[in-house]
């Protein structure tokens, strides 16, 4: 399976062989769950995305309902455990430390 990868910017991201582009909010906010999945912790309250990514938005959910990011809601961008919360998803077959899939 293809390692996930991204641009500089955020604004195209390869995820398991899946392409997305993003408007530069939309970027801003995957940079930020890109990060948390990296350094272990994925699952992320909505409303700290938005602060650390400083994205004036009602919910995360509506950053992400135009296009050019809008199919990554509920493809790449999933719910967390608990309500108010999102997690970047990995593929059913994948998990966080299983290089096979590319993942950290």
């Amino acid at each position: 399976m293809p390692t996930p990868t991204h641009s500089p910017d955020f604004k195209t991201v390869n995820w398991y062989g899946r392409e997305y582009r993003f408007s530069a909010q939309q970027a801003a906010c995957i940079q930020v769950l890109w990060r948390q999945w990296l350094s272990g912790t994925p699952i992320v309250r909505d409303e700290l995305v938005l602060s650390i990514a400083r994205v004036k938005a009602r919910s995360l959910k509506d950053v992400f309902k135009s296009a050019p990011g809008g199919e990554a809601w509920g493809t790449m961008i999933a719910d967390g455990d608990r309500r108010g919360t999102v997690r970047l998803a990995e593929p059913a077959e994948c998990n966080v430390r299983n290089a096979e899939c590319g993942s950290p």
